[in-house]
């Protein structure tokens, strides 16, 4: 279980004032990873950002340069991420299809048996009726016969 600390860009502000000029700052955040979790997190202070080159503080298009290369390099992941789930994605639609037509089938299957078993119920009906009629044909030859005068 390792804990590190890290400290990483969080915010960058530019604002536009009513009397033309720019002002900007930026803000870092420091977190406590745990296993590369993060299990705290502290605002930094603002630092001012100077917009011309000569003013104090950092300077403007550093820290832009840095978020741009972030983001860049989060894209970078994202894409490849993206690439990764769109291949998922195919074999699982792939997968869908499959069980789709096994799923049609087997409905085939179980009409087909249902039919069967339609047929064989009738059979069986008819079996039963011709038992019956046999039934009274026995017992109508076990009746004695009325002797002849």
């Amino acid at each position: 279980m390792a804990l590190t600390e890290k400290t990483r860009p969080y915010e960058t502000l530019i604002r536009h004032n009513p009397d033309g000029s720019i002002g900007a700052h930026h803000q870092t955040i420091t977190e406590i990873l745990r296993d590369k979790v993060v299990i705290q997190g502290s605002l930094n202070d603002p630092i001012p950002l100077n917009v011309a080159d000569g003013k104090d503080g950092l300077n403007l298009s550093k820290v832009l340069g840095e978020a741009l290369a972030e983001v860049i390099n989060d894209n970078g992941k994202l894409s490849s991420q993206l690439g990764e789930m769109s291949s998922q994605l195919e074999v699982l639609v792939g997968q869908l299809g499959e069980t789709r037509a096994r799923a049609e089938n087997l409905d085939a299957i179980i009409a087909d048996n249902a039919n069967q078993v339609s047929a064989k119920d009738e059979v069986i009906s008819d079996l039963r009726s011709q038992i019956e009629l046999l039934k009274i044909q026995v017992a109508a030859l076990a009746e004695p016969m009325p002797e002849a005068k």
